[in-house]
């Protein structure tokens, strides 16, 4: 019997650590002003090879699945594709990814309206950071937990033109010794308010 309770334990906890360690956002597929994929898709702008995206139906997570072998690079964001139109909670586990950006320069390849949220960023060593949350409109920060910054030093544009981003208080807590451009960070983001004294 202790046996047993000691497996469920363990399982319990390897699920718990991995799941920290996750980076999940939460996607609206079929908000289509700005969209350059359908009503049952997203362009989603991670940067890392052949990784994997678990995806559930946030109003019914019983429909879920994994995509497989995704690829994306800094200007090409890998098309997701779905069961119907729909909000889907996407995880990618730590260490599948090393960057996250919109490329405002070329907002032709992304859904600037379909990204809702960012949830967690996990235990990522990010490397790509600029730009990551560029020109969603629907965009805003629920995460709590801190990025890891240490491999970071261009977070330029990173929220611009994100009128509904309002952040939260971890913001100021994030270690940006290694960051050398900051520049229009949280231009545009009008409805930001949060300290950054620390």
């Amino acid at each position: 019997m202790r046996k047993i309770i000691f497996l469920i334990l363990g399982l319990l906890i390897t699920n718990l650590v991995n799941a920290i360690g996750e980076f999940i956002t939460i996607w609206k597929t079929d908000n289509m002003t700005g969209a350059v994929t359908s009503t049952t898709q997203v362009a989603f702008p991670a940067i890392g090879s052949n990784y994997s995206v678990y995806w559930e139906d946030v109003a019914n997570p019983a429909i879920n699945g994994t995509i497989t072998g995704l690829t994306s690079t800094y200007q090409n964001p890998a098309i997701l594709t779905f069961p119907a139109a729909s909000t889907y909670k996407l995880v990618v586990s730590s260490g599948q990814i090393t960057g996250f950006s919109s490329m405002p320069a070329t907002p032709d390849k992304y859904d600037e309206e379909k990204l809702l949220s960012l949830e967690q960023w996990g235990t990522t060593n990010w490397t790509t950071l600029d730009a990551a949350f560029a020109h969603y409109k629907n965009f805003n920060y629920n995460a709590t937990d801190i990025p890891n910054l240490s491999n970071v030093t261009n977070l330029s544009y990173m929220f611009w033109d994100t009128p509904l981003f309002t952040g939260n208080t971890t913001i100021n807590s994030w270690d940006v010794s290694t960051i050398t451009n900051m520049s229009w960070m949280f231009a545009n983001a009008t409805l930001f308010n949060q300290p950054l004294s620390d």
